[in-house]
């Protein structure tokens, strides 16, 4: 038989561990020494203390989540119990920022967390703590986030530190213990003050705010209020992802086209001439000039209004050309 040795591992199996309700207290000071061959049962040690380790962080967000309810049992919103906790607990003064329960917060980038917005609910400095973390720990609440790209990194990243499948659903944004410096405050009603900056390659109008944030105009700028949504990995050329939170306000807006006019029209009889050719079954009536050669006329002369690098490539003189010679073979 092999040397036997103390090991220091809390050994239990998967149903005893599921029913037993671990405290802090326990967890602080409650270490069994088993009994056990060192080498043979290593590899099933770890991998029970593991599942444990687990299960034993769930077991404290249980107890974090029935506290809260049994606290909150007559809060129906998320606005009394930010209310609640203004008057249950102080500031925190930590670094050059102030946090307070009610403060709206978004998690850094260096978080596990990292993208979500919420709010804080409670913080806790002193023995009522329910983590060994040197920071202290600030309760907070967040939203679920709206793109899909974003909960599909959650889940990559959480599934990773579990080391099995995770479902952002099975985290708990209700209730989430975190790190000062892992929340970053925002601003109330701050306003979006969007510069543009530029047209990506599908022709949507892109404006920067003053965060370094890119929004896309999803309606190529057709109308007077921009459609806009954010861009995937706020890269330029990105496409659009989830819309801007109002209010915004455009200080350099998309400069209108001189020839926009011409472009329009140019459009327009092009389409008249399609739809007489085909569908429209030769009917002068569907030409906006009600006539073959005024039709052909006009199309020339505004082609030959715009400048030759503003040349249309959707439709080009030899086009016109092709129109004029189908147009007229009936007439003449």
């Amino acid at each position: 038989m092999g040397k036997q040795k103390h090991c220091l591992f809390i050994y239990w199996n998967n149903t005893n561990l599921i029913k037993f309700m671990f405290t802090k207290r326990l967890l602080a000071s409650g270490l069994f020494f088993i009994q056990k061959d060192h080498e043979k049962h290593r590899t099933k040690l770890l991998k029970n203390y593991e599942f444990m380790r687990i299960g034993t962080n769930v077991m404290l967000r249980i107890r974090v989540w029935i506290y809260s309810i049994t606290t909150f049992v007559n809060a129906n919103s998320r606005q009394e119990r930010k209310n609640y906790m203004k008057n249950t607990t102080t500031e925190l003064q930590w670094r050059d920022v102030i946090l307070k329960p009610g403060q709206c917060v978004r998690t850094t980038n260096d978080s596990d967390y990292a993208g979500l917005e919420g709010v804080i609910l409670e913080i806790h400095t002193g023995e009522d703590k329910e983590t060994d973390n040197l920071t202290p720990d600030i309760h907070c609440c967040f939203d679920y986030p709206e793109s899909e790209i974003q909960v599909q990194k959650l889940e990559e990243r959480f599934s990773s530190l579990y080391n099995m499948p995770k479902k952002l659903e099975e985290l708990g944004l209700d209730e989430i213990i975190m790190s000062p410096d892992e929340l970053a405050i925002i601003p109330k009603k701050s306003v979006y003050l969007l510069h543009y900056i530029g047209t990506d390659e599908w022709a949507r109008p892109v404006y920067q705010d003053q965060y370094g944030k890119l929004w896309k105009d999803v309606e190529l700028g057709d109308y007077e209020i921009p459609h806009l949504y954010s861009a995937v990995e706020n890269e330029f050329d990105g496409e659009p992802d989830t819309p801007i939170p109002k209010p915004f306000k455009i200080l350099t807006a998309k400069p209108k086209n001189p020839y926009e006019f011409q472009y329009m029209m140019l459009g327009r009889l092009q389409s008249d001439c399609e739809y007489y050719l085909n569908y429209g079954n030769r009917c002068i009536g569907r030409l906006y000039h009600l006539d073959e050669k005024k039709q052909i006329a006009a199309m020339k002369k505004l082609w030959n209004e715009l400048p030759d690098e503003g040349k249309p490539e959707w439709l080009t003189w030899e086009q016109i050309l092709e129109y004029e010679k189908e147009m007229y073979a009936i007439t003449k």
